[in-house]
């Protein structure tokens, strides 16, 4: 069966969004496949496969996406002008 047009993006998006540690979410369909790509802070452990496994487990299969791809975003120094 295909599930591209049961599952809405934007309520995977708001999932991961909910995770501690994701900084930025979104999510869109790419060949039929559901893809997601997060921002963590630099020093997060996370893999694609983590986030895929805690999708299916809070959303359910059909729903989880079948790629993950994961940014690194470094802390921004703070500079002070005297």
């Amino acid at each position: 069966m295909n599930t591209v047009h049961l599952v809405n993006p934007k309520e995977v998006e708001a999932f991961l969004l909910d995770q501690e540690g994701i900084l930025d979410a979104s999510a869109w369909f790419d060949n039929g496949v559901l893809t997601a790509q997060v921002t963590f802070l630099e020093g997060t452990p996370v893999t694609e496969r983590a986030l895929i496994a805690l999708c299916k487990l809070g959303l359910g299969n059909e729903k989880a996406p079948g790629q993950v791809m994961i940014n690194i975003a470094k802390p921004r120094a703070v500079v002070r002008v005297a």
